[in-house]
């Protein structure tokens, strides 16, 4: 099963991420591949502690 090492490598890319402020290239990139992978944005949520808007700019960008 994938999900404990996807939720592993998350918590080690958000580690540093404070709250209100710019998502960095990393994090940004990963939650691009995992829309790409079939993840729906409602998940992406959860798994990156990120609000609803911040996973959608990044998908629009």
């Amino acid at each position: 099963n994938i999900e404990p090492k996807l939720h592993n490598f998350i918590s080690k890319l958000t580690a540093n991420y404070r709250g209100n402020r710019e998502l960095s290239p990393y994090i940004r990139v990963a939650i691009y591949s995992l829309t790409s992978a079939g993840y729906s944005e409602r998940s992406l949520v959860t798994l990156f502690s990120v609000s609803r808007p911040a996973i959608y700019h990044t998908i629009e960008l």
